[in-house]
């Protein structure tokens, strides 16, 4: 008989269930069904492990799943029972589900799912299948579900209510019943227990109301800058929002939080299945105004965002380099340090905002001739490579005979004036991304040269961009998943000898 094939066999039984979907089979379902299929073959369990409320979607983040493969290291045993693949693990790549599997088939012990039985010793060609199919489900489960409650989030959001987290400063979370009618206040930790019932923001507590108000007073009437408004704050012993000193960008936070005027946005942020959060574009947020009872007047709050526009202004480059002159005048030298006191007490760019627009600050040092050692070296290892990059061109293109010359770091193609930029991939919003600074607009063409990685050996790459696509000082290209540029990519660099 089959059951005698076990006889004597050991095992320990793996549990999860995920406090994301109420449907699962609890824990005690699951081990009820594992003692079955032990008793019907014979097999005896040893130990459970017991992961409650835990995602399958990462191993690392279920406490026992790491503690079971630790035992199996240690232990003697034969199989290790689980419910069903889902049970495994809901792991997006389902080669990861193989892996841990295989983790535990190097250690002597075999992984059954107790929904499909002892199927690899009748056919393991089918049980291979089968395991495939299961483990694409259980990950395809995950994504269908993640896509469900995204749907039904931004539907809750576009009717102006809460769809989870804290609120703001200065504001409470309101418990709303089936007719919208209010409820009680809901305290930090607490959830609403019926689905038709909804969350809102109302006014909370008045000194942290009080606060709000002087903060924008402040910054209007008595025209303070958002420095001098956090000192005083500390000076007077006020927490801010975390119960931390007061800075310039807590300050900032207030001044430009929507919620203080009944306005609700959702989806500025967007984090699916364990993947790093991302921000959203603004044409994607669901904005909904008068959605609960502001404590700031509109006018009030749109002369601050006035105000907090003239500070952020889209300064030309003539602009930021002659505020670079001046702190060279003041100081004798430049650093970001010195640009940033000096956007306080002149209201003028960030450094930030020199790195933005010039890709480096050493890129903006060289527009006032102030080279310290260290700019002095990031350029000259740039021309270098720029000079690579140029004989890798003019190789391509002297093969076949083209008229092609180099001159004052610009390369001449047909008399056009070609200059040549790189970029190495940098990781922003969780993609990756080229990004190319026009160094000068003087030119007609620009022949942009994305690398395959940070060590900048293999080209992955090439975009020409004509005098009329540079009016913009940067350009920034998602190496994956960016189509609005296809049009300039260059399969073949012999293309530009076409140039006219």
């Amino acid at each position: 008989m089959i059951k005698d094939n076990y006889l004597s066999k050991r095992a320990v039984m793996y549990s999860r269930h995920s406090a994301e979907d109420k449907q699962e089979f609890s824990i005690p379902l699951q081990e009820e069904e594992g003692k079955k299929f032990a008793d019907k073959f014979n097999i005896k369990i040893i130990k459970f492990f017991r992961d409650a409320g835990k995602s399958g979607l990462k191993a690392e983040n279920r406490p026992d799943f790491l503690k079971l493969y630790e035992y199996a290291k240690t232990h003697k045993f034969d199989y290790v029972l689980v419910f069903d693949a889902t049970r495994w693990g809901r792991f997006q790549d389902t080669d990861e589900a193989a892996y841990y599997e295989m983790l535990f088939k190097r250690e002597g012990k075999r992984i059954i799912y107790i929904e499909r039985g002892f199927i690899e010793d009748e056919n393991p060609l089918l049980a291979s299948l089968t395991k495939s199919i299961d483990r694409y489900m259980a990950a395809d489960y995950s994504r269908k579900l993640s896509e469900k409650v995204s749907l039904g989030s931004k539907k809750i959001a576009s009717l102006g209510f809460s769809v989870g987290g804290k609120a703001p400063y200065g504001l409470k979370r309101m418990l709303l019943n089936s007719h919208k009618q209010p409820v009680s206040i809901l305290n930090d930790g607490e959830r609403k227990s019926i689905d038709n019932e909804r969350v809102t923001f109302t006014p909370g507590d008045k000194k942290e109301i009080e606060i709000i108000k002087r903060i924008f007073h402040q910054f209007t009437e008595e025209k303070l800058l958002k420095k001098e408004i956090a000192q005083l704050l500390n000076k007077e012993g006020i927490k801010s929002p975390k119960g931390k000193l007061w800075d310039t960008g807590k300050v900032h936070d207030i001044l430009n939080n929507e919620n203080y005027i009944g306005t609700k946005i959702y989806n500025k942020r967007t984090q699916k299945l364990k993947t790093p959060s991302r921000k959203n574009p603004r044409d994607e947020w669901i904005k909904v105004e008068n959605a609960f009872e502001a404590i700031i007047l509109k006018e009030l709050f749109f002369r601050v965002q006035e105000k907090l526009g003239q500070l952020k202004v889209h300064y030309t480059q003539e602009e930021l380099i002659s505020e670079l002159k001046k702190i060279y005048r003041e100081y004798k030298r430049i650093t970001s340090l010195l640009i940033n006191e000096w956007k306080e007490s002149k209201n003028t760019a960030c450094a930030s905002t020199y790195t933005r627009r010039f890709v480096s600050l050493y890129n903006a040092y060289i527009k006032v001739e102030y080279m310290p050692k260290r700019a002095f070296n990031f350029f000259k290892k740039r021309e270098k490579q720029r000079l690579i990059l140029v004989g890798h061109v003019k190789e391509k293109l002297n093969v076949n005979g083209y008229n092609v010359s180099y001159k004052d770091e610009f390369l001449y193609i047909n008399n056009k004036k070609i200059n040549i930029i790189h970029s190495i991939p940098r990781k922003r919003h969780g993609y990756k991304y080229w990004t190319f600074y026009f160094e000068t607009q003087k030119v007609d063409y620009v022949l942009c040269i994305g690398f395959e990685d940070k060590d900048a050996k293999d080209i992955h790459k090439y975009y020409l961009f004509p005098k009329e696509m540079i009016k913009e000082n940067i350009v920034n290209i998602n190496v994956s998943r960016d189509s609005k540029y296809d049009d300039y990519i260059i399969e073949d660099l012999n293309e530009i000898s076409h140039l006219n």
